[in-house]
């Protein structure tokens, strides 16, 4: 009984890490970023889009970011047309990469995970 259980949880703890893997989710850490950067989408033609300005997000709406990143859950796969895209430089020269919609986000790969985005970044 006690290796049923142990195999059990040894399956469920492997299948949570497979399938946050697999997703494309990384959590973020708020003192290992250097900046977020927004850019936003504007359509040139009905195939191509182009960003727009961008915009460095503050202190505040950066911890807001991470926070609403590390909580969102995965939705599943999703194709759309980004209103946003956020650039993450990290304090160790490394970049990530989120395709907002409004309601999803995505880093890569094409599972989306909820992330209402409301215009609070764009200010």
């Amino acid at each position: 009984m006690a290796i049923l259980l142990l195999f059990s949880v040894l399956t469920y703890f492997l299948n949570q890490e497979f399938k946050s893997e697999y997703c494309g989710f990384r959590r973020l850490y708020r003192d290992s970023i250097e900046n977020i950067v927004i850019y936003k989408f504007v359509p040139d033609s009905v195939n191509e889009c182009r960003c727009s300005d961008s915009l460095i997000l503050s202190e505040k709406q950066a911890n807001r970011f991470v926070r609403k990143w590390n909580s969102s859950y995965s939705l599943g796969p999703y194709k759309y047309i980004p209103k946003y895209t956020m650039t993450v430089k990290m304090k160790n020269g490394n970049y990530r990469y989120f395709n907002v919609s409004g309601v999803t986000i995505k880093e890569f790969g094409s599972y989306d995970f909820h992330f209402v985005c409301d215009n609070d970044f764009l200010k």
